[in-house]
């Protein structure tokens, strides 16, 4: 794969295949190109004849190293996040997939996958409420947008989109975490995910990168009504869930790790 590692929405990625024979073989394959994201759903692909029509034949004997190459065009509408390039080969008698093996000789899957790449989206929204964070010394929150923007009801789904910066390049995969909670009545809702459901983790961030990252709170059916605090954080759910600290846009730390958004009213269950 030529290009650099990171790509934008509607760029070419180019693709060069090197084949070679392990042993001599006269069957047609058909060589298969696709990237796809990380729910593993394909946003462009090529099948490619292998070598030309008229010497397809004669292509796969060891002293022969058949060379193909291809372009896949990534969708305008390309999300920020990590994907990935997969190459397989189909028997076309059979139309499947040959399998993969390791070096013990070991199947492993129908296609080889190439290290992730990175796609960089330009963020075309801004928070409808402008708030100021930082989490540690990487994540740096610009704001958030709630819908709906009044009260919630015992079973009612609050929407809250998160509008991040990344401040530095970190090599952890934080998880964010949105509660709705009352010191009292406890917890009404709580939504634990990496950033963007996983498409986006934040080892993978580039500095200066902005991101909006939908979270969906179900507000429990047995909920207290009440006023509720929309508290936010993250921790690295690898080493213990340790939280990193998180700052105002005055520089105080504050209590259990976790910045206070906005305090929600859980009004009672609609008779």
């Amino acid at each position: 794969m030529e290009g650099q590692f990171v790509a934008a929405p509607g760029d070419r990625v180019g693709v060069d295949l090197l084949w070679q024979p392990l042993t001599p073989d006269r069957y047609p394959y058909q060589s298969i190109v696709e990237i796809v994201d990380h729910t593993q759903q394909k946003v462009a692909a090529q099948d490619l004849q292998v070598g030309w029509r008229d010497t397809v034949l004669d292509l796969w004997r060891p002293y022969l190293a058949p060379h193909e190459r291809t372009t896949l065009r990534l969708p305008d509408d390309a999300a920020s996040g990590l994907y990935t390039l997969r190459v397989g080969l189909r028997d076309r008698r059979i139309d499947q997939r040959l399998s993969i093996f390791d070096q013990a000789g070991q199947p492993q899957a129908d296609f080889y996958a190439a290290p992730d790449f990175k796609v960089l989206a330009p963020l075309g929204r801004r928070p409808a409420t402008a708030l100021a964070a930082t989490f540690g010394d990487s994540i740096g929150l610009d704001g958030y947008t709630q819908t709906p923007a009044a009260e919630v009801r015992p079973g009612d789904a609050l929407t809250v989109t998160l509008f991040y910066t990344a401040r530095e390049v970190m090599p952890t995969d934080y998880t964010r975490f949105l509660q709705l909670h009352n010191p009292a009545l406890g917890m009404a809702a709580q939504a634990d995910a990496m950033p963007q459901e996983g498409a986006n983790p934040t080892s993978a961030w580039i500095k200066g990168e902005r991101m909006a990252d939908a979270a969906v709170l179900h507000i429990a059916p047995d909920a207290t009504p009440g006023t509720y605090r929309l508290l936010l954080g993250f921790y690295d759910a690898e080493h213990g869930g340790v939280r990193l600290s998180a700052t105002d846009a005055a520089s105080v730390v504050q209590p259990d790790q976790a910045i206070v958004l906005a305090e929600i009213t859980v009004a009672p269950r609609s008779q």
